[in-house]
């Protein structure tokens, strides 16, 4: 997916979306509206194909393994990652790639 200004930005489908919780109406407003301006484009790779390194992130980080596919996926492009997910966030930052929203 693009984010503002054309830069890619990795987040999960709109179905897996992860709010904070309690997420307010304001902040699931502003997180979709962002999201809305993005060009999202899918993985269309197997995740079977990167399974050993996404078990190894997710041990690493206490990570479940979808959050640790979203993460691969991240590292894997150079793209930041949206999430709610505090903990996926964090993971994602000790890993070296920015969260969606992060100021440089």
């Amino acid at each position: 997916m693009s984010c503002h200004g054309g830069r890619e930005c990795v987040t999960p489908s709109s179905q897996c979306i992860e709010l904070p919780r309690p997420a307010t109406l304001s902040q699931t407003a502003a997180f979709l509206a962002e999201l809305d301006l993005a060009d999202i484009e899918t993985e269309a790779d197997s995740p079977r194909l990167r399974q050993s390194v996404v078990i190894a992130l997710a041990r690493s980080y206490g990570l479940t393994a979808c959050g640790a596919m979203y993460l691969e996926l991240a590292l894997r492009r150079g793209a930041p990652l949206a999430t709610f997910d505090s903990q996926l966030a964090n993971a994602t930052r000790k890993a070296g790639e920015r969260v969606f929203g992060d100021r440089p």
